[in-house]
């Protein structure tokens, strides 16, 4: 049962997503909030399809 195991609550619902300028979106979320500011370089970076990945730089490490 999720209230004998928090761990096991549901996770975030997303209410609304808006564009914020032509560089990035903000999630709201159902509690209420927003959750951030997440840039469309970001959110390619964290794709794992190949097209995103084909246009990553090489990471210098």
């Amino acid at each position: 049962p999720a209230t004998a195991f928090q761990m096991y609550k549901p996770g975030p619902k997303m209410l609304n997503v808006e564009p914020v300028g032509s560089y990035a979106i903000r999630i709201y979320l159902y509690v209420g909030h927003s959750s951030g500011i997440y840039s469309w370089d970001h959110l390619r970076d964290l794709c794992s399809c190949g097209e995103c990945v084909s246009t990553r730089q090489p990471r210098v490490t």
